[in-house]
């Protein structure tokens, strides 16, 4: 599914690189809660852009340049703003204090835009879901590793999203993990981004 520069585990290279945009990352992901898991919920749902002004807002006890390092991982063109599904998707899939039933609950919970269908997640929404997440992990890769592999195009997403969904319109969160779990593709992924328990207690 993209994103897998190394046969290392991804975690386990942001912890280890001596990058500061990479430890300014796991700064900011080690501090998500629930509360800034809400705000950022609400945020990217109100806001397909945000700021390092909007960052900092969320996470007002980190030092401004943590902020700025960490925001600078996604703002490649600095144009400073970047997407905010992206971004925090990001930021959830390195958290080392969240279980990857929560980081998968919490990433759908940002694409799950559609305010007459809540707790449901219509194909468009999962396509794009997976391919931000992979995109925002391209970037993290590219701070501590040179990826060799190209990202798939948007055929490979929707592909996915139809073997997911089949014939149905809509997913609850339960039906999608589930779903997700029996992709080969997408656990491949997700072990890329394990969190082991040394990597959780650091």
């Amino acid at each position: 599914m993209g994103a897998a520069a190394s046969s290392a585990n991804a975690i386990t290279l942001l912890v280890s690189s001596s990058s500061s945009k990479a430890q300014a990352v796991l700064e900011v992901a080690r501090t998500i809660n629930e509360q800034t898991l809400q705000r950022s919920t609400f945020l990217s749902q109100r806001e397909f852009h945000v700021g390092v002004v909007e960052l900092n807002a969320l996470f007002p006890t980190l030092a401004r340049d943590t902020i700025e390092n960490a925001f600078a991982v996604f703002d490649l063109k600095n144009c400073s703003a970047v997407d905010s599904c992206e971004l925090f998707a990001s930021l959830i899939l390195v958290a080392p204090q969240l279980s990857q039933d929560a980081k998968q609950k919490a990433i759908f919970e940002l694409f799950n835009v559609s305010t007459h269908r809540r707790g449901l997640m219509v194909a468009d929404e999962a396509t794009l879901l997976l391919r931000t997440v992979v995109v925002g992990a391209e970037k993290l890769l590219r701070v501590v590793a040179t990826s060799t592999e190209e990202l798939p195009r948007l055929a490979f997403f929707e592909d996915l999203t139809k073997a997911l969904y089949g014939e149905r319109e809509t997913l609850r969160y339960e039906d999608f993990a589930q779903l997700c779990q029996a992709s080969a593709e997408i656990n491949a992924f997700m072990a890329q981004w394990a969190v082991n328990t040394k990597q959780q207690a650091t």
